[in-house]
């Protein structure tokens, strides 16, 4: 399936605009190129992008939390 998606480009992409995208893909094992086409869907993938910021940005203020306080009960126990 994902052979006939990369084969053929989706409808009003050029073909050799869709080979590019594959040929500058930086890792293809875990990526597929995805068209964005308009305003809209640039939007929508900046909010996607900013959400997943966002996530990442309070689980690393969970694990530091967690690391702050794993310290302060070796430095407990250690007195």
């Amino acid at each position: 399936m994902l052979e006939q998606y990369l084969q053929s480009p989706p409808p009003g992409m050029d073909m050799r605009l869709w080979k590019q995208a594959q040929a500058d893909n930086p890792d293809s094992n875990n990526y597929i190129p995805v068209p964005i086409i308009g305003f809209t869907e640039i939007k929508f993938r900046a909010r996607c992008q900013s959400e997943e910021a966002a996530l990442q940005a309070s689980w690393l203020k969970r694990a530091a939390e967690t690391l702050a306080e794993l310290r302060t009960r070796r430095a407990a126990a250690a007195s």
